[in-house]
């Protein structure tokens, strides 16, 4: 999943930067940026990667921005999470539900994503990328900021 971030201040990157301990420049140079609102020829831009879930955590901690590394839908609507049931209390809902009927009105989700953040195996990687373009505008204070993620989903089925 990607959020961009048009007309970015510098100081916010920075601060990002400072939580990020064990991100690394993963590339940086040079490349035209022919999408729409900025076009330009070439334009500079550094990427970040950061495989610790902790320090992404961090980075969102303080900020009015919060991160949700997980939620649950039913079908396009946000539903609480469900906990999960053991055998004994399990039996017990099934028995108050054969004999009262319906007990509760809350929607059972069917799928929940979750923000996944670390190593994963092999070539399939899960880390949190950051990239900047720093002057994609005429203005040196302000630039392009743009966040990748992987998202990871479950679909519950009955």
């Amino acid at each position: 999943m990607k959020v961009e971030r048009y007309d970015c201040p510098v100081e916010f990157v920075q601060l990002i930067l400072t939580s990020l301990h064990q991100g690394f420049v993963n590339k940086a140079g040079e490349r035209p940026h022919w999408k729409p609102l900025v076009w330009k020829g070439a334009a500079r831009y550094i990427s970040w990667k950061c495989f610790a879930e902790e320090e992404v955590k961090a980075v969102f901690q303080n900020s009015l921005t919060s991160l949700l590394f997980k939620k649950s839908f039913c079908g396009e609507q946000e539903v609480a999470a469900v906990a999960t049931v053991t055998g004994a209390s399990a039996i017990a809902l099934a028995k108050a539900k054969a004999t009262n009927g319906n007990i509760s009105n809350v929607q059972q989700p069917t799928c929940e994503a979750s923000l996944v953040v670390g190593e994963g195996q092999g070539r399939a990687t899960r880390e949190f990328e950051l990239v900047w373009w720093p002057n994609i505008y005429t203005n040196k204070q302000r630039g392009k900021l743009i966040f990748r993620y992987y998202v990871g989903k479950v679909m519950f089925t009955n």
